[in-house]
C-alpha cells in the first residue's frame, strides 16, 4: 500500500479488566521516510482496587526543571442518581472525537484537516458507575504519544468526558468511519506530502550505538569515566524542505560509578534554540534479552516547552542503574560484584515549527549531567563533541561521546592507562596543529583494568539494590 491511500483509524476499545569522540562525525545513511500515518485510540479499562496491584510511582523531580507531565483532563457532564449502565457494569462508552486545539467536540467526528504542527484536543465521552477505576491509554501511532492513566477514579454515577492535548508531526487529511461490532473508529487518511529523509547517529546502520562516559567532579576527578556510561542512537525526521520535524533516541544506562547524586537530561534551549518543542520520555527495565518489549519503569512522561528548558531523561541515574547489593553505590564498574542490568529509556521529541538546517545543534545534541554533590548544592556539565568545546583544568573533557561503544575503565582506574593513545588525542584536541590520531583510541583494545562482563556474577548470584 503506498503512502497516498493508506487509511489508518482511530478506535475506541473498552475492555473490562480486573488487576492490572573523537569530534561526533555528519550524519549519512540516509533514507527515504516512511508512509505517514496517525492513530488514535483511547482505551478504558475497568479495575477493582482491591485487586489493582500497586501502582508504580514516578521518580521526584527537580522543581527547577520547571515542566508539567501531560495530562488528560476530566469533567463530569450529567450526574445520574441510577446509572444507565446494566447491572454489574463498570462502564460504557458513548463516542470519541478529535478536533483542533480550542474547538468543541463533535461526537464521533474527527474535524480535520489537520497540518504538520497542528495541536488538537483527543476527546472521549463515557458513562461510568459510582465508585468505577477506569485506565485510559491516549495512543498515537508513529506520532510519539503513548501515554497512559491508571486508576482514575469515579466517585459518582454519570456521563464523563476526557480531553487530551497533543501536537501533530506530520499533515493529515481525516475521513470518518464507523468500527465493526458496535465500536466507533475515526479514519486518517495522509495527504499527498510524503516525509523527507530519515537520519541515523551512528551513521552505519538503524541497530549501532553510539556511547556517552561522564566525570561527575568538575575538580579533581580520577579520569576513570565510568560516573555514567549509557549508550544511544538517535532518529531524525526531516520533511521535504529538510527541516527537523521529530526527532527520537533510545538510551541505555551502562554503568555507574560515582556517589553523588546527579540526574542525565536534555537541554532543549541549547539544542533547539526558540523551538516549541513537546518531548515524550518512556523509561522502560531491561530483561536483557535485547528486545524492546518490557515493562514500564514508572508512568510515561510528557513535557512541553516554550522558551527552552532541560528535560530529565534518568533522574536520578541512580534510579535507572542502582547499585549492586555488594558493590557500595557502584555498578558495573567494580569487579568481582554482580552485574546490574540498567533501564533504558525512548525519547520522542516534536518541533513546531520544524526547524532549519544550521538553526540547531546537531546530532547528538545537547545531552547534560546534573550533579548533586551536596543537599543545596549543583552544577552541570554538557557533553563534550568537538575540538574548541569546555574541557577541564587538566584540558580533559568530563564528558564525551563517540559513535561506537567501548569497555570503559573499572572504578578507579585511568583511561589512559586502560586506553594508552587517549593522551595523544587530548592533545589533539587541544592543539589543532597537531595530526588528528589515526586510529581513534576507542577504535584500539584496551590493555587492563577494563569491563568485560565475565568479572561480574550473575543475577543468579544477586541483584541490584533498591535506590
Amino acid at each position: 500500500m503506498s503512502w497516498k491511500t493508506m487509511v489508518v483509524c482511530c478506535v475506541v476499545v473498552l475492555l473490562a479488566a480486573c488487576g492490572g569522540g573523537g569530534g561526533t562525525p555528519d550524519p549519512e545513511g540516509n533514507e527515504a521516510g516512511p508512509p505517514v500515518g496517525l492513530t488514535f485510540k483511547a482505551v478504558l479499562s475497568a479495575t477493582h482496587a482491591a485487586s489493582r496491584l500497586e501502582a508504580t510511582v514516578a521518580p521526584e523531580l527537580d522543581p527547577a526543571y520547571g515542566l508539567c507531565p501531560g495530562t488528560a483532563v476530566t469533567r463530569l457532564v450529567e450526574t445520574k442518581a441510577v446509572s444507565d449502565l446494566a447491572a454489574g457494569e463498570l462502564f460504557a462508552y458513548n463516542w470519541v472525537s478529535v478536533v483542533k486545539r480550542g474547538q468543541p467536540p463533535v461526537a464521533g467526528v474527527a474535524q480535520g484537516p489537520f497540518k504538520e504542527g497542528d495541536s488538537i484536543d483527543l476527546y472521549v465521552n463515557y458513562e461510568a458507575a459510582a465508585g468505577a477505576e477506569l485506565d485510559r491509554l491516549w495512543y498515537l501511532a508513529g506520532a510519539g504519544l503513548d501515554f497512559e492513566e491508571t486508576q482514575i477514579a469515579h466517585d459518582t454515577a454519570g456521563t464523563y468526558e476526557a480531553k487530551f492535548q497533543y501536537q501533530l508531526p506530520y499533515s493529515l487529511a481525516a475521513t470518518v468511519d464507523t468500527a465493526p461490532a458496535g465500536g466507533l473508529s475515526l479514519g486518517f487518511q495522509s495527504d499527498q506530502t510524503p516525509l523527507g529523509e530519515i537520519v541515523h547517529y551512528p551513521s552505519n546502520g538503524g541497530t549501532s550505538l553510539a556511547q556517552m562516559v561522564w566525570e561527575d567532579m568538575n575538580s579533581g576527578s580520577d579520569y576513570d569515566y565510568n560516573d555514567f556510561v549509557a549508550k544511544m542512537h538517535v532518529i531524525e525526521t526531516r520533511n521535504t524542505d529538510d527541516q527537523l520535524v521529530e526527532v527520537e533516541f533510545l538510551v541505555k544506562a551502562l554503568a555507574r560509578g560515582a556517589g553523588y547524586v546527579h540526574n542525565w537530561q536534555f537541554n532543549l534551549a541549547a539544542a533547539f534554540p526558540g523551538a516549541h518543542v513537546i518531548c515524550v520520555v518512556d523509561q522502560y527495565y531491561d530483561d536483557g534479552d535485547g528486545n524492546v518489549n518490557d515493562e514500564r519503569h514508572g508512568p510515561q512522561r510528557i513535557w512541553t516547552s516554550d522558551d527552552g528548558t532541560s528535560v530529565p531523561v534518568f533522574a536520578p541515574t541512580k534510579q535507572a542503574i542502582p547499585p549492586a547489593y555488594d558493590s557500595g553505590n557502584y555498578s558495573n564498574v567494580v569487579a568481582g560484584t554482580t552485574y546490574v542490568e540498567g533501564d533504558y529509556a525512548i525519547v520522542k521529541m516534536t518541533l513546531d515549527p520544524p526547524l532549519s538546517q544550521g538553526t540547531y545543534t546537531p546530532i547528538p545534541y545537547e545531552p547534560e549531567l546534573v550533579v548533586h554533590p551536596g543537599q543545596d548544592s549543583s552544577y552541570t556539565l554538557g557533553l563534550w563533541r568537538q575540538p574548541g568545546d569546555p574541557v577541564d583544568a587538566n584540558g580533559r573533557p568530563l564528558g564525551f561521546i563517540v559513535p561506537t561503544t567501548w569497555a570503559w575503565p573499572l572504578e578507579s582506574k585511568k583511561i589512559w592507562n586502560v586506553y594508552p593513545p587517549f593522551d595523544a588525542w587530548v592533545e589533539w584536541i587541544n592543539d589543532q596543529s597537531l595530526p588528528q590520531p589515526v586510529p581513534a583510541w576507542y577504535e584500539t583494545d584496551p590493555v587492563k583494568d577494563y569491563f568485560e562482563r565475565s568479572l561480574f556474577k550473575t543475577h543468579g548470584e544477586g541483584s541490584g539494590g533498591d535506590v
